[in-house]
């Protein structure tokens, strides 16, 4: 099972081409050869645990399938020929494409200045983020957000602010990384419920990585844990599910363009997600996923133009 998304057996592919040669062999069915050839194999729904948390979220409409269309779509772009020789190269710039496109959503700039300067603070904490999940450092970081996720949050979110910039040991630093209380949500409250979401990531459930990874980027975006930029650190938490579970473990899908595309319906979707309706949840779901298949699409461009 690759990329959470289950396959027909050797064993039952074999039975079924054996019965598909046999009827044509023998003439068919009503359609003959042609009606056999003309039925693509459809790949399965892998089935989840009822009793597992998540499993409400992955039996609603449209949702499962969803997921497997995205993961097939990562898994095709992974099998490029530069993405086999030069995935740091193709990976490299999907992270600074992401983390550009992640500053606009949060309201920065996203075009890098000519001579490199880069002035924008929104852009500049998402480029500081981005280097915690760029190649170079996403093994290590991987390593640790699948044993002590909030470890990792903590450091986005100190990579987030404006600390990110100030000198070790200073008390800015110390505070970046904690959660904030707001109006909705205590402080404590906000720790209990980054603790219950690091128990999804750690393994208190099975349910596909896409949708754990949507479930991560909406909560985030939900709760707004942290004081900076917490959108930026939703959607740098949400690609690392996708690459620490195997979704995609190169990180080459970009979906935060297809999100600055949409981005009247992400936010919406967003919303949706916070209510916690079923419809809601569904929404938000599924154009998460959705944007992760268009990430596919766009990794494909990246990896041509090497």
């Amino acid at each position: 099972m690759s990329l959470g998304v289950s396959s027909v057996s050797a064993k039952k592919r074999a039975e079924r081409d054996a019965a598909n040669q046999a009827g044509v062999g023998a003439g068919g069915s009503s359609g003959g050869a042609d009606s056999v050839a003309s039925k693509p194999e459809v790949e399965p729904i892998p089935a989840l645990d009822p009793a597992d948390p998540l499993a409400p979220l992955w039996n609603l409409d449209g949702v499962a399938h969803a997921a497997v269309v995205a993961a097939k779509s990562i898994q095709a772009v992974h099998r490029h020929k530069a993405n086999l020789r030069k995935h740091n190269v193709t990976g490299s710039e999907s992270v600074l494409r992401g983390a550009r496109a992640s500053a606009w959503l949060e309201g920065g700039e996203r075009t890098l200045p000519a001579d490199g300067n880069v002035t924008d603070p929104i852009l500049a904490a998402a480029l500081r983020v981005a280097d915690t999940i760029s190649p170079e450092a996403i093994g290590e970081t991987a390593r640790v957000w699948q044993r002590a996720p909030q470890q990792v949050l903590a450091k986005f979110a100190l990579n987030a602010s404006p600390a990110g910039e100030t000198e070790d040991g200073s008390e800015a630093r110390m505070k970046a990384g904690r959660p904030v209380g707001d109006e909705k949500l205590s402080s404590a409250m906000k720790e209990q419920r980054l603790h219950v979401l690091g128990d999804f990531i750690t393994g208190r459930t099975n349910v596909h990585a896409g949708v754990l990874s949507a479930v991560v980027h909406g909560e985030l975006l939900t709760m707004r844990p942290f004081e900076h930029n917490n959108g930026i650190i939703a959607r740098a938490a949400s690609r690392l599910v996708a690459v620490s579970s195997g979704l995609d473990p190169r990180g080459l899908s970009v979906p935060e363009v297809y999100w600055t595309r949409h981005r009247d319906e992400y936010f919406e979707a967003a919303e949706g997600f916070a209510s916690g309706t079923p419809e809601g949840l569904r929404k938000w779901i599924l154009l998460h996923l959705e944007g992760l298949k268009a990430g596919a699409v766009e990794a494909r461009g990246i990896a041509d133009a090497v």
